[in-house]
């Protein structure tokens, strides 16, 4: 059982029509420190997949104003991330130059709320600071993407999510990630899928975790995930 991403916040400051952060009827909070020592324990001894863990789920990590002190911590244990962000926070000059420090894989979902002249700004800092940072540009395809400055980032389309439940996704049978990926909630709730927006599908908690034998609770249906025929 390997730890897929850490929820960092199911704060958020958008209201993404096509996302139901704002709907959320969990408990909202920030994880503590030692919280996410003891996430970052367990990654030492079991590996995020892809050696890549996810510092996001359900809200803005951006937002966390412990978020410098959590990259200084997995740069020190040689664990690399990725973070996923609505770009909202990229016109504060302190969040680039956080950003721009390491060496992780910045995700900007540009449908999100991101001003294409922040991300620019960020696009030209990295170049000028020759900083390793990886930014990968996300998007529905409804952006203008020639506003974008010529850089080093890639740009990755998606489709919308339609949160439609149970009984009316395209896809109603078995997802293997559960069996292998799991998320920890902010609060060090483990559940075991990447779109289990109300932590429904609990395991346990990182606190408690002693061994990777867990009765699996799976979502009964996901467009996202569950395309295994």
């Amino acid at each position: 059982m390997a730890i897929y991403q850490i929820e960092l916040t199911n704060h958020c400051n958008s209201t993404c029509s096509w996302c139901g952060n704002s709907n959320m009827k969990r408990t909202r909070g920030f994880m503590n420190w030692e919280t996410f020592k003891h996430t970052v324990y367990y990654l030492k001894w079991e590996p995020p997949p892809g050696g890549v863990v996810g510092l996001h789920h359900f809200g803005e990590s951006l937002l966390h104003p412990q978020l410098p002190d959590f990259l200084e911590y997995l740069k020190h244990n040689n664990i690399n991330w990725r973070l996923s962000t609505n770009g909202r926070l990229l016109k504060q000059s302190e969040i680039r130059k956080m950003l721009l420090k390491y060496t992780g894989l910045l995700v900007i979902s540009i449908e999100n709320g991101a001003d294409l002249e922040d991300v620019n700004t960020l696009i030209l800092e990295k170049e000028q600071q020759a900083s390793q940072l990886q930014i990968l540009v996300q998007t529905f395809g409804d952006t203008d993407l020639h506003r974008l400055v010529p850089g080093k980032y890639e740009i990755f389309r998606v489709d919308r999510h339609s949160w439609a439940k149970s009984g009316h996704g395209d896809y109603t049978r078995c997802c293997f990630l559960l069996e292998d990926w799991v998320c920890v909630l902010w609060d060090g709730t483990i559940v075991s899928c990447c779109m289990d927006m109300e932590g429904e599908a609990k395991l346990g908690h990182i606190t408690g975790l002693r061994n990777r034998n867990y009765p699996w609770r799976s979502c009964r249906t996901c467009e996202v995930v569950l395309k295994c025929r």
